[in-house]
Formats: structure tokens, C-alpha cells, sequence
């Protein structure tokens, strides 16, 4: 995808490389979702993340060299994120790469009036795994 991405109400996006702006209310199912760039959930959107979601930045990469750090990807969110995650199907933001290293990509930035819920979720390699 390329500028921005804006999804109808409740349609689960594709497991496919995207950036880009979501700005509706949306669900993410189960399966791997490949960040090339910054990622914004604008201030009027809700995204519900599944159990099983698998959210991974390719590293030291930002195609619109946007947010806080224009060369990693960030997910940006200005709305409200939630996880539906469970113990043993927990919710991983990472790296895409084969060998990872600390740093890769920038994290999950929370900016005001942003809400956040993600029990049983794992961030890894990432600049700062959550900035509020």
C-alpha cells in the first residue's frame, strides 16, 4: 500500500507488507501483518487486535521516513488499541528479520489522548518497546 491506508468498519487487513493510516475501526485476525513503515492509528480509530497476531517491522526500514525516527518503522498510536490475546496465543510486535538484533525497528509510540489494552503481548527488539 502506499499514503494512506483507510479500511472500511471492522474489515480484518491483509497479511501483507502495508504503512500508511488507519483512521476507522478495524480487527486484525490471527496471522502475520508486515510493517515496511510507519504505522498510524489516528485519534478516531480502534484497532482490536486477535489472539495470534503477529505484527513484524522489517528492520532499520521506514519507505515515508515519518514519526520520531525517520529510518525504523514505529506503530503510532493516536486512537485506541486493544488485544482479544490469550496466554497461550499472545500478541508479538517484532522484527521480520532472520537474526534480529536490539534496535531494529522503533516501537510502539502512545501519544495523547491514546488508549491502550494489550494484555499477554510480547515486544521485542525494538528501539523503546512502548513510548507513552
Amino acid at each position: 500500500f502506499q499514503g494512506t491506508v483507510d479500511f472500511r468498519p471492522f474489515l480484518t487487513v491483509p497479511a501483507v507488507p502495508f504503512f500508511g493510516k488507519l483512521g476507522r475501526t478495524s480487527t486484525w485476525a490471527a496471522g502475520v501483518h508486515v510493517l515496511e513503515g510507519d504505522f498510524t492509528l489516528d485519534s478516531c480509530a480502534t484497532l482490536t487486535l486477535s489472539s495470534g497476531v503477529k505484527v513484524l517491522a522489517k528492520p532499520n526500514k521506514d519507505v515515508l521516513r515519518s514519526g520520531g525516527d525517520t529510518s525504523r518503522s514505529e506503530f503510532i498510536v493516536r486512537g485506541t488499541l486493544s488485544s482479544l490475546s490469550t496466554q497461550p496465543d499472545s500478541i508479538l510486535f517484532a522484527d521480520s528479520s532472520t537474526s534480529p538484533a536490539s534496535g531494529d525497528w522503533g516501537g510502539l509510540r502512545f501519544f495523547h489522548p491514546s488508549r491502550g489494552n494489550l494484555g499477554f503481548t510480547r515486544i521485542s527488539h525494538a528501539d523503546t518497546a512502548i513510548s507513552v
